[in-house]
This record gives structure tokens, sequence and C-alpha cells, in this order.
């Protein structure tokens, strides 16, 4: 997991970068405390498409269970926008945006924590 704050580059003191907006996302999942621990790690799945993506599906919302995410505790993300930009994963008629992103660039640059009710 990340030491340092995801808008921050280590060595620089951890004062925030104004060059990187943090952006905030969210991760469903029963897998909370695992997470938390150990890191993220890739998944595959067709995400609601015909073809089979790898990685961490995240969203700028805490979208719920009927939206095909499973588990009831919900983590949230701190990381640079720019870092996650080419990530993003543009669906119609949906009313949040979303990415899949790999495991290894949220554990690098992520700062996360459990959603607090």
């Amino acid at each position: 997991m990340s030491t340092h704050p995801a808008w921050s580059s280590p060595g620089d003191d951890l004062e925030p970068n104004p060059t990187h907006q943090a952006m905030r996302l969210y991760h469903r999942t029963s897998a909370a405390n695992t997470i938390l621990t150990r890191g993220f790690k890739d998944s595959s799945d067709a995400y609601r498409m015909n073809s089979c993506y790898r990685g961490v599906w995240v969203s700028d919302s805490p979208v719920d269970a009927h939206d095909a995410t499973d588990g009831d505790e919900v983590l949230v993300i701190e990381i640079p926008e720019s870092a996650i930009a080419e990530y993003e994963w543009v669906e119609e008629g949906v009313d949040y945006r979303e990415w899949i992103v790999p495991a290894e660039l949220l554990n690098r640059l992520g700062v996360v924590e459990m959603m607090k009710d």
C-alpha cells in the first residue's frame, strides 16, 4: 500500500503536488480487510461487455449491488486523475464514470480507506 498521499511524490516531504489533482474513486467488495492489508489484485471479467478485461473496477460514485458489483463494503481510493485517465471505461447508460485500473497502479499510487457510513 502507498505510504504517501496519492497527489504527492515520494521524497517531496508529503506536500501536495498541485499538478496532480486527486480524484476520489470507490470500489465495492466483500474483501475490504484483505485489500487494506495486502493490496488490490487484478481480476478478469467481461465487465458487462463482450471482451474480457483485466484490472480492478472502480467508479467515481459508490454504486450499489444492483449495478453488478459484489460486496457490502466500499473502499475509497484517492489517486491522481492523470494516473488513471487512460483506463477510463466509457459505457452508455450509466450515470457515473468508471475505470478498470491495474492493481499495481492502485497499490502504488492510491491512498485507500474504508468508506465511513
